[in-house]
């Protein structure tokens, strides 16, 4: 064969395995998305299912509440780590006083 024949068979060559690779990534592509229309059409249905029932506003009921419990700690918290500097500034002080 000459050169430019063994060329032209390369680069045809190469040019199959781009099509071959191509064509497999869409193929993965396509496996994916029917994977997500499915969670997609699965999360809809559980949705539905939820604001049929009324849970929705159990459950923003009971999130309120632990959210009001977890600040109310916080708040609790924060007002005795400031008595603790409150503490410490004054040990602070008095340390420096001669």
């Amino acid at each position: 064969m000459s050169d430019v024949t063994e060329q032209s068979k390369g680069r045809r060559d190469k040019s199959r395995d781009v099509v071959s690779s191509l064509e497999s990534r869409i193929v993965k592509l396509e496996v994916a998305i029917g994977d997500m229309e499915e969670k997609h059409a699965t999360h809809e249905e559980r949705i539905e299912q939820i604001e049929a029932e009324g849970s929705h506003e159990n459950l923003r009921g009971e999130m309120q509440g632990a959210l009001s419990a977890a600040i109310h700690d916080l708040l609790q918290r924060n007002e005795a780590l400031e008595s603790i500097v409150h503490a410490l500034r004054g040990q602070v002080r008095d340390s420096r006083r001669p």
